[in-house]
């Protein structure tokens, strides 16, 4: 479906048929399996959505009550650098360049040269 540059709504019903359609007539699994999946797989899907919507709730009442701006203080009491408050996102290139081997040691000797840096002048 991503061929066919098909939005989610549209693209997984014809998936789950088509999935179900093999379950059916390919591998010969009984239409009451195939139905207890479905069902199954919804009861999945509404525990996740609960956890997700719980902490989406949890975040708004921390935002709202002021008890974020708490917790930022507070991290920023345990480490000056406010560069461990930002979110990080790692993108696999990343990820992957900063894990490779050749670069590591290099990556390790420049966050050493920074520290030595600090004390010294500290």
């Amino acid at each position: 479906m991503v061929v066919a540059n098909r939005p989610a709504t549209q693209a997984l019903p014809v998936v789950y048929l088509v999935t179900a359609l093999i379950a059916l007539t390919i591998w010969k699994v009984p239409l009451i399996q195939v139905a207890a999946s479905r069902v199954q797989g919804l009861v999945i899907i509404l525990e996740i959505l609960y956890i997700v919507f719980g902490a989406i709730l949890l975040l708004n009442i921390l935002q709202e009550s002021g008890a974020m701006h708490k917790i930022r203080q507070g991290l920023l009491g345990i480490s000056g650098d406010r560069h461990c408050l930002q979110p990080c996102s790692l993108s696999h290139q990343s990820l992957t360049s900063f894990l490779d081997p050749r670069v590591l040691p290099s990556t390790f000797s420049k966050l050493r040269y920074k520290k030595t840096k600090k004390q010294s002048l500290g």
